[in-house]
């Protein structure tokens, strides 16, 4: 079965991703979707926050582990809404994604556990979303 999860083809109007891209430009938008695929493909759904990972997504981007580091550092302390909520966010020295990771593992768990048709439980869970966290 191929993995997936549901891009929220929206994203690019959340404030604090539009703040990245000015800041960072469309590297920095490439380098955050790439994280939140990293994140989603882990099972505890989160990276180490060590030199080793910088490195290891700027290889695959070509771009330096400092612009990764700093595009990070932004997404989890620069960029957060009015309830202190960044793009990322730290417990310890693990990475976590604020809310689309969150979202997809709650959506697939409940395609899993009803055996409903990921179309139409996607197209429900469309229906119910407001605002950008």
């Amino acid at each position: 079965m191929k993995e997936y999860f549901s891009h929220d083809y929206n994203a690019s109007n959340d404030p604090k991703i539009m703040a990245l891209i000015y800041d960072h430009g469309a590297a920095g938008y490439g380098i955050y979707w790439v994280i939140i695929e990293m994140l989603h493909i882990e099972k505890a759904h989160s990276l180490p926050l060590q030199e080793y990972l910088y490195k290891a997504i700027a290889s695959r981007l070509n771009v330096s582990a400092d612009i990764v580091a700093k595009i990070i550092n932004d997404s989890i302390h620069k960029y957060k809404d009015e309830s202190g909520y960044g793009l990322f966010y730290m417990v310890g020295e693990k990475l976590f994604s604020s809310k689309r990771v969150n979202d997809n593992i709650k959506i697939r768990n409940k395609i899993i556990k009803n055996q409903v048709q990921p179309e139409k439980y996607l197209r429900k869970y469309k229906k119910r979303e407001s605002g950008y966290h």
